[in-house]
């Protein structure tokens, strides 16, 4: 497998390099709390621009799924980091999204 990883701390920044290289992702992973736009909003946007994009979500928050329903009804979130994280366990579950 060939693996390519972009990092932003603007999630502005963010959407519009996925915008510009969306045909080479395959996975987005987003903080729901970032400055400028939040994660619900980025992963929104993201999933309008490529619907079939695996997408997750990071959180140092309790993860509560009819939370992220609500404020994502029609987005499919495809998989949840919790904060703080492993190593292992954050590959694990990346390696999991992405098999599915």
């Amino acid at each position: 497998m060939n693996c390519v990883v972009a990092t932003f701390s603007d999630a502005a920044k963010a959407l519009d390099h996925f915008r510009k290289k969306c045909d080479a992702c395959d996975m987005v992973i987003s903080d729901v709390w970032m400055p400028s736009m939040n994660g619900f909003e980025f992963v929104r946007r993201v999933k309008e621009i490529k619907p079939g994009v695996k997408v997750m979500l990071m959180t140092a928050f309790e993860i509560r799924q009819p939370e992220f329903e609500k404020e994502l009804p029609s987005t499919k979130i495809d998989g949840f980091i919790q904060k703080p994280g492993t190593t292992k366990s954050i590959c694990a579950t990346i390696e999991r999204v992405l098999e599915e």
